[in-house]
Order: structure tokens, then sequence, then C-alpha cells
């Protein structure tokens, strides 16, 4: 692969040769490309307002395979090319009429430029390059160029005419032809050539016309010039021509033609048409108008953050580019979520939840460079995806039971036990289960409804065994049991009043002085009680000797 050269000037690119001569295309493919195609960021970089991908314009992947001489056009690298200026390609109907006007699908060189475009992710161009066919299917490497961002910049600052005036393009051609009169010198004929503007004759193979102020004699025989003569947007009032004589024949060889020349003159008079152009300036009185009032759409709450989600377009029907060029904004109030490019493109910058918002609505306006706008409604409904593990209500609940007593518990805090999907919009069902209890002996003592997640005692609890219990349990999705919460239960077992009371001592045998005071502490008794519930009340009967005395006592037990 040669190397390729860089152009950064208008005047490189009229050295180059690019687009040029007429009917070539290139130049005003170049125009539009710079004006119309393509935008510069804050940070420099060249932006597509179009994804070539979507072939709009005459867009297409470039291969930059080997040719036969086993070259490569393009360097080779890991991001796509893609090429444009095929007038004969689906799409390129989408370019302005000023690009495909020289166009008449014959084979010439109105359809031999292109512009092929490196393309980074983001729609960021890294290089830009113009070529030109040298056959049917290969490019010609040696007409091939580099534009520069800042050859893109100088073009965008240009109008149309003058970037063709600057870039060398042939704007006016006027060719002359030669009468000869068989007369002599002093008699010579005067012959008044009309200029041809805009396509010359000669593009459909015809001899430009010649103007006579009068009518020319029956002698008078047209020849032809040893060569056209051009004169481009020229200040000449005439010019002498001599050809050869000959007496003996009105037609001239080839070779004298060329090579000599005799007395005989014609003066050829060149007539200059005094024109006005009458340039019509755009005025600025459309307003864009979008193509749809409401734009809707449903995407997922995992859409890619960076994306395009939706897409607007607003028209202005003004034809300039200064008049008709649209920028996009978000009204307040304005979700943090979205923003949007001056290209239409909606893109989400931040993570989208369903379980925070199930929707958008939000309005978009396109303004024009002298404040005329439209606006339009963008709805967005989000989905929700199976992302989120399930959750309880609670992590901590608190339960209580009597002892000894089976089925479900008597009170539950602070609400019964309940389990969700976390991905509400979804909703999965759940299933619960006890993972395990603590102390693991009483596992088999506690069952939970697998679909209700209501926990029952299958064997009582003796609360002079136990008082507390945990129970562990997880709620799970039902499609998907590795997606699951857990939570703990704190069993509180009552006491029932179901265990007499016991004297520490079945019989006591104290001795007691006569004399002994009033209140005076004789012995003492223990007694106990395993129910945590009622009060013991001793009681004491009578019976005495002279010398002994004996009593039997009785407790009661009173429960609150």
């Amino acid at each position: 692969m040669a190397n390729i050269k860089t152009l950064n000037e208008i005047g490189h690119l009229n050295s180059s040769g690019f687009g040029r001569p007429w009917p070539r295309h290139g130049l005003y493919l170049l125009h539009w490309f710079s004006h119309n195609y393509v935008i510069f960021d804050n940070n420099g970089d060249l932006l597509a307002l179009y994804n070539p991908k979507r072939k709009e314009f005459g867009f297409h992947h470039f291969d930059n395979r080997l040719e036969c001489n086993c070259y490569q056009l393009l360097p080779n690298q890991n991001f796509p090319y893609y090429e444009v200026g095929n007038l004969n390609t689906p799409g390129a109907s989408d370019l302005p009429p000023y690009v495909r006007q020289n166009y008449k699908r014959h084979h010439d060189d109105s359809n031999m430029d292109r512009i092929i475009i490196s393309l980074h992710p983001g729609l960021v161009l890294d290089k830009v390059y113009v070529t030109q066919h040298e056959d049917m299917r290969t490019f010609d490497r040696q007409n091939t160029y580099r534009i520069s961002k800042g050859l893109v910049r100088l073009i965008r600052n240009l109008e149309l005419e003058e970037l063709l005036r600057q870039a060398g393009y042939p704007r006016t051609i006027m060719f002359v032809t030669a009468v000869k009169r068989q007369e002599t010198p002093a008699r010579s004929h005067t012959t008044i050539c009309q200029p041809a503007v805009s396509q010359p004759d000669w593009v459909n193979n015809k001899r430009p016309s010649v103007v006579s102020p009068r009518p020319t004699p029956s002698r008078e025989s047209v020849i032809d010039m040893p060569h056209d003569l051009m004169l481009r947007e020229s200040k000449i009032n005439h010019v002498s021509v001599s050809i050869p004589e000959s007496r003996d024949s009105h037609k001239l060889r080839r070779e004298r033609r060329c090579l000599h020349f005799v007395d005989i003159k014609l003066l050829l008079s060149l007539q200059l048409e005094n024109k006005r152009k009458l340039i019509v300036t755009d005025l600025n009185d459309n307003a864009p108008i979008f193509e749809q009032k409401v734009y809707t759409k449903t995407i997922s709450e995992i859409q890619t953050v960076n994306t395009e989600v939706i897409r607007v377009k607003a028209v202005d029907a003004d034809i300039s580019i200064n008049n008709n060029r649209i920028t996009y904004r978000i009204l307040d109030p304005a979700p943090a979520e979205f923003e949007v490019r001056n290209d239409g493109a909606v893109l989400l910058k931040r993570p989208l939840n369903y379980n925070v918002a199930q929707n958008y609505k939000f309005t978009v306006e396109a303004r024009d460079n002298g404040d005329l706008f439209d606006t339009a409604d963008v709805v967005l409904e989000i989905t929700d995806f199976d992302n989120l593990n399930p959750y309880f209500n609670h992590s901590l609940y608190q339960a209580t039971i009597q002892e000894e007593q089976t089925g479900p518990f008597l009170t539950i805090q602070p609400e019964g036990i309940k389990a969700q999907d976390g991905d509400t919009g979804i909703n999965v069902a759940i299933v619960y289960s006890i993972s395990s209890v603590s102390p693991s002996k009483y596992l088999s003592n506690f069952n939970i409804d697998t679909n209700s997640g209501v926990i029952s005692v299958v064997t009582g609890l003796d609360r002079e065994e136990i008082s507390t219990v945990t129970v562990n349990i997880k709620a799970s999705q039902q499609d998907d049991s590795l997606k699951s919460a857990d939570a703990l239960v704190s069993v509180t077992i009552e006491d029932v009043n179901d265990n007499a009371p016991e004297f520490d001592k079945a019989s006591y045998s104290v001795a007691i002085l006569e004399n002994s005071q009033k209140d005076t502490v004789v012995f003492r008794v223990t007694i106990t009680d395993l129910d945590k519930v009622g009060t013991v009340a001793p009681k004491m009967g009578d019976g005495f000797t002279q010398k002994e005395m004996y009593f039997t006592t009785r407790v009661m037990k009173r429960c609150q």
C-alpha cells in the first residue's frame, strides 16, 4: 500500500484534481458530506449524524480487499470502512439533487468519485478519504487522499459556489470553430460565436454551433480547427486564426493543416454577454416540524447505558443549511436518565430500575437557528427483568406458643410471615422452607407451609426443658431456587401450670425452748415449683401435747 497524502487546505484539494473536470461530482459530494453528514463535538472529534450501517445516502461497507496487483487501498485496522458516492446504489437518491444533477447513467466520469470513512464506536469518524475509480472494479490508489479535520472545517465555512471556485472546478466553457470563405484576404468574413454555458454541445458528441450575422454564401465551407479553442471566463475580444489555403479543393489535408500556414486569415470575434446572477436568499420562515407528535416505545430495565433508546426526527422546509439546521433538547423537567443528541437520537445515560419507575414521559424540542421550534412527546414504557432475589418484609419475627401445644403460633410479630419477588413486574411465585432450627434437635418439631409461609408446631415443646427456639426460614423463587432470601423466627414457649410444688424434706424435727419469745424463727422449709406461673402459699395444721407440738403443712399455689 502506497503512502496516502493528506489534504489540509483548499489549495491542496485544488492541486489534487479530485472531483474535476465536469461532469465529476466529487466536490459536490464532499461539500454535502462536510455540511450535512458530520459535526464536530466539544472535544474536536468528527461525528457522523447518521449511522452508515443503515445504508442511508447510499453508504455501504467497504471491504478494502486485496486488488489484483496484491495491494490494499487503505491501511488495515480493527474498525470498519464505509463508502459513499456511488449514485447507482440503493439509498443514493437521498443525496441532494445538486450532488446527482450531472449523473446521466452513461459510462462517463459522472459517477467515479467516492468518500470512504473509518468508523469508531459512538459514530466517531477516525479518518476520511477521497478517491476515484481507476476502472469499473478498482480504485486509483495514486489519486486517493486523506481529508484532514482542518480541511473539513474549512469546507463547512464555504458555500458550494465558493468551494467550486477555489477548488478549480470550471463553471463556464466556450468553444469557437472557424469558417473559411474562398475569397481574397481583403474580403475576409467576421464570424460571431455564441458562448456555450452550462452543458456544452460536445457532451452529446455534437459540433459547437456557429452563428453568422448574415447569410453565408453558397461557396462557404466549414472546416475543423486543428484543435477546438476553449476559453474560460476570458476577456479576449477577438482571436486571429491562420489556416492553410487550398485552391483545388475545399477539403484540407490533416497533416498540412497541422503544420503549414498561408496568407489567408480569418478574424474571429468573440461576442461576450453581460450576464447578471440573481441570488435568492432563503428566509428562515419555516419552523421545524416533527414527523410524529408522540413517540412511544417499550424498553427493558436492563437497557445498556449510552445506547440509543428511540429516535425522533423533525424536518425544516427552509433550503439553506444555516436555516434548516436543527438542534434537539429535552424540556424541563428532564429525567436524568435520558439525553437527546442533535441527530434526534435519545440515549440512556443512567441505569433503569422498574421498581423505581415503570414509565417515563418527557417533551423534546426541535429548534432551528432562527429560534423557530416544534415539540413532541416521548413516552417510554419500562419492562421488568428477573434480576432481583425475593425478600421478606422483615428479617426477624417474634412468635409465641404454649408448652406442649401443637398447631400454628399463638402470636407472631410484627406481622405474619410473607416474602415476595424483588422483581415486582414479574412477581414469580415464592416457595417457603425451614433451613435450620437452633437447637437443632428441635428441627422435627416444626413445619412450614410451602405456599403460605405459616409455621406450625407438630410436636409439643416442654417449657421446663427449653424456653426459646430459633427457626431459620427461606423464601425461594419457584422457577429458580438459587434466588432466595432468609429470615429468623424467634419462638418463645409459654409456661403452663402443670407441676405441683415440692418440699425439700418430707418431715422436719426441731427443739424449741419453752420460754422462747413470740415471732422467734423456729425453722425454715424450702418449697420448689418447676412452673413459672402461680404463687406458692404454705398453710399449717394444728396439733400438740405438753412436751411436744406437731403440725402438718400444706402448700397451696395460687395462679395469676
